[in-house]
C-alpha cells in the first residue's frame, strides 16, 4: 500500500498563527498561561509546555498571579473571559483565529438585530463556548 500525504496537510493557519504567538511570547519570558490546551495535539502541547506554556481553565484565572500573561488560543473566548482577565490586571495575548473572530462579530450583529441564532457544535468545546458567549 502506498500512503500519500497532501502537501497542504497539517494545522490550519489559525492554529499555526496561535503557535507563533505562543512561541514569540515565550521568547520574552517562559511564564505564559494558555486558556486550555493551545491546540488538540498532545505532542505540540507538550513541546510548548517544555518551553513554559501552562494550560489553565477560565476558573483558574483567579488563582494565577495578578499581572500574569495569558494566551487566548485560536478557538477564542467569550467576552466575559476578557472582562474577568482585565479585572485582574492580566495581560492578554489574543491569538483568536481571525475566522473565529469574524464569526463572533456576525453572530453579535444578528443577535443585536433580534435574530434567533442557532449554533451547532459540541457544547463544551472552546469555540462553541466563545460563540455562545457573544450572544448575550
Amino acid at each position: 500500500m502506498k500512503v500519500e500525504i497532501d502537501k497542504s496537510a497539517g494545522f490550519c493557519w489559525g492554529v499555526v498563527r496561535a503557535i507563533d504567538f505562543a512561541e514569540n511570547a515565550l521568547k520574552d519570558s517562559p511564564d505564559l498561561y494558555s486558556l486550555g490546551d493551545i491546540i488538540h495535539n498532545t505532542a505540540e502541547v507538550n513541546r510548548l509546555g517544555a518551553l513554559g506554556l501552562s494550560a489553565i481553565s477560565v476558573e483558574e484565572l483567579d488563582k494565577i498571579p495578578e499581572g500574569s500573561r495569558v494566551l487566548i488560543r485560536a478557538h477564542g473566548e467569550p467576552p466575559a473571559t476578557y472582562q474577568k482577565a482585565l479585572g485582574r490586571n492580566i495581560t492578554l495575548i489574543d491569538a483568536t483565529c481571525p475566522v473565529v473572530t469574524k464569526v463572533q462579530e456576525r453572530i453579535r450583529k444578528f443577535c443585536d438585530n433580534n435574530y434567533q441564532v442557532v449554533i451547532f457544535g459540541k457544547k463544551d468545546h472552546a469555540e462553541v463556548i466563545g460563540l455562545i458567549g457573544v450572544t448575550g
